[in-house]
């Protein structure tokens, strides 16, 4: 059992149960064995391209997503110019947006402008 092998079945089984899938119903939609995901899964049988490449399409993922380790949405490290943030309300936002991603920021600051905006208009 290599370490690869054993990659490829972690990978595969997230990826099966990520869709609700049991074994027996992998092994149906990509016409392999029930004892085949199994193995596969466990690491103790080397896929075979024909075999990737059914479960890729039974799985409706990409061949690569079988051998990829998945990507990890940890926060990055906080930019250096927020090394510092003040005390306080806004220090306490800019700790809270440090290291996310641009879209989240974006749309933080899209709904601060428009709540700001309607409570400057009710007072």
């Amino acid at each position: 059992m290599s370490e690869s092998d054993q990659l490829f079945g972690e990978r595969l089984r997230t990826l099966r149960i990520e869709r609700g899938l049991s074994q027996a119903a992998l092994a149906e939609r990509s016409g392999l064995s029930t004892n085949a995901v199994g193995s596969l899964e466990r690491g103790v049988r080397s896929p075979r391209v024909a075999s990737a490449e059914a479960l890729a399409r039974a799985l409706d993922v990409p061949i690569q997503a079988l051998f990829n380790e998945p990507r990890t949405f940890a926060q990055p490290p906080a930019p250096a110019y927020v090394a510092d943030p003040p005390e306080g309300t806004r220090g306490e936002l800019e700790r809270l947006l440090a290291g996310q991603p641009e879209r989240v920021v974006r749309l933080v600051l899209d709904v601060t402008r428009r709540l700001v905006s309607e409570f400057s208009a009710a007072n």
